[in-house]
């Protein structure tokens, strides 16, 4: 007999009408026989020359083990703890909504308890050699899960370049470019006093003059 257990999440509220209960249901599903059973399981090597200096084992990673299992399901299962008229519906309905969501599950048989299995591949099949039972062929593959954990990144050991910084506009710049008042009218009002002084030395001669002898 081949059994496969799994957990499904369930929600729950007590009876003083409280908050909500969060917990796991376990449920069970019996295939009355195993006609015939197999187990694959190998690694993958490298296939690019090795080192001689390296370790072997480095290059070699175990593949996910691989279980079939042939089983016949009846009306008249073998487990006394199942009460159903129509048992192979039932099992065939219970399969499809196990594999369709993905639920991983426990297999055990006469031997062994392998955990954390998925079922990959299903396949009915019924002849007249199989009246009203159902032979179920599964294939169960091993699930590989990893934890993963969030830390903090550690501060660079070399300052990272920084964005380049905007002081604003300089005294006497006007769009970062040229120098000066930035107001017009007192930019006349330079020029005006600088014409004055020109014309009150003579002009432009009298001026050069002055700075020569000076």
């Amino acid at each position: 007999m081949l059994t496969i257990t799994w957990a499904t999440e369930s929600t729950t509220r007590s009876p003083d009408g409280g908050d909500a209960v969060s917990g796991l249901d376990f449920q069970v599903l019996y295939l009355d026989g195993i006609i015939s059973e197999g187990r694959n399981k190998g690694v993958d090597m490298s296939v690019h020359p090795i080192e001689r200096a390296q370790d072997v084992t480095d290059h070699i990673h175990p593949k996910l083990q691989v279980i079939t299992a042939e089983c016949i399901v009846s009306d008249t299962p073998v487990n006394a703890l199942v009460n159903e008229e129509d048992h192979v519906q039932a099992v065939e309905e219970q399969l499809d909504d196990i594999i369709d969501a993905g639920i991983p599950v426990d297999v055990e048989d006469d031997r062994k308890y392998w955990e954390q299995y998925i079922i990959i591949d299903m396949v009915i099949a019924r002849d007249a050699n199989t009246g009203d039972a159902s032979q179920i062929n599964l294939t169960f593959q091993q699930l590989k899960l990893a934890d993963v954990e969030f830390v903090d990144a550690p501060a660079p050991s070399v300052e990272r370049a920084r964005g380049r910084q905007d002081n604003g506009r300089r005294q006497g710049q006007e769009g970062g470019e040229g120098t000066g008042s930035t107001d017009p009218s007192e930019r006349q009002s330079t020029l005006r006093a600088a014409r004055d002084a020109i014309q009150e030395r003579g002009g432009i001669s009298g001026v050069l003059g002055s700075l020569g002898g000076s």
